[in-house]
């Protein structure tokens, strides 16, 4: 204790403000140590619970000898004002409408790991870690068992080229959002997950028409995948479920150059386009079966989902696509 300090302590008894027996601080130092005690190590429940008594003796700039116990770390700052949520481990948290993220409340890193802690989570929005940074992806848990996680979401509002789609991460909050919804918006949207890098063990397509899911494909293997999303040609070729999925650049899908592992029998292009433009055709054995998403680049428009199916232009609104993994 500095002299300083000795004197406004004998100050203080002498006025009668302070008793030595119950002053006296657990580590031994005085009243002029308090700013620099821990919540932790006085027992107090926070920092309100100090008596205004104690605020006396406080000294705003204690000396380097008397520091004591470094200050608690107040920790990452919420990106949100509201109230935190408190997780446990692999429990992600479910966002209310238009709600922030809070950077440090969430552990889980996909939509089944919070299903599987929590097997009562509903459908919708969560915030995941991806790549160790926190986003939000919409979830749905009723569908078969739940656990389903939005790895890839694209409306008809949205007007683009898309010849490497989920090859690399691309507007991932976008995944937050309920295809369902995102068919009915104005407002173009598209993002994807690495679906090369992420782990999944199935996934399944769906679109979705004016708010209401319109074609769900059967669960796929990801074992089953022929090639890597971004690689011109055919994902699945015949699969155990009779899939066809063909797509990548308008140079391969329409122009028949640079398919990467051609099965045997397969068109040099896309299922024989010719004005796909860089995009997709999923469904069966021919062309424009279930769910076609073009680029800009070429038709211009995707498939409703149902069949037989009906095409939207861009950029209007009435159809979303959706790829889920689990």
């Amino acid at each position: 204790m500095t002299c300083r300090r000795v004197a406004v302590w004998t100050l203080l008894l002498a006025l009668g403000c302070a008793d030595p027996a119950s002053e006296a601080l657990p580590d031994g130092g005085s009243p002029g140590d308090l700013g620099n005690v821990s919540d932790a190590d006085t027992g107090a429940p926070d920092r309100g619970s100090i008596p205004e008594d104690a605020g006396v003796g406080r000294d705003a700039t204690p000396e380097p000898e008397d520091a004591g116990v470094p200050p608690m770390d107040a920790g990452v700052p919420p990106m949100d004002a509201g109230p935190p949520v408190d997780v446990g481990v692999d429990v992600g948290v479910k966002l209310d409408s238009g709600q922030a993220i809070d950077a440090g409340t969430m552990t889980a890193t996909s939509c089944l790991a919070i299903k599987t802690a929590d097997p009562s989570a509903v459908t919708g929005t969560y915030v995941v870690a991806i790549d160790g940074t926190p986003h939000q992806v919409f979830c749905d848990m009723d569908l078969d068992g739940g656990g389903w996680t939005n790895a890839l979401l694209k409306n008809s509002a949205h007007a683009g080229a898309y010849p490497a789609f989920g090859a690399s991460p691309l507007n991932l909050d976008n995944l937050g959002i309920d295809p369902a919804a995102a068919s009915t918006s104005t407002v173009g949207v598209v993002g994807w997950l690495d679906l090369n890098a992420t782990s999944y063990s199935e996934l399944r397509l769906a679109a979705y028409s004016q708010g209401v899911r319109s074609f769900l494909s059967e669960p796929i293997l990801r074992s089953s995948l022929r090639i890597a999303f971004g690689e011109p040609g055919y994902l699945l070729y015949n699969d155990p479920n009779g899939y066809y999925w063909c797509g990548g650049p308008r140079s391969y899908t329409d122009g028949a150059v640079g398919q990467i592992n051609p099965p045997a029998g397969a068109p040099a292009d896309c299922k024989t386009h010719t004005v796909l433009g860089s995009g997709w055709d999923f469904g069966g054995a021919s062309y424009n079966t279930n769910m076609t998403m073009c680029g800009s680049d070429g038709f211009n428009a995707m498939l409703n989902g149902v069949t037989p199916g009906s095409w939207v232009n861009y950029p209007n609104a009435g159809v979303a696509y959706a790829i889920w993994i689990r």
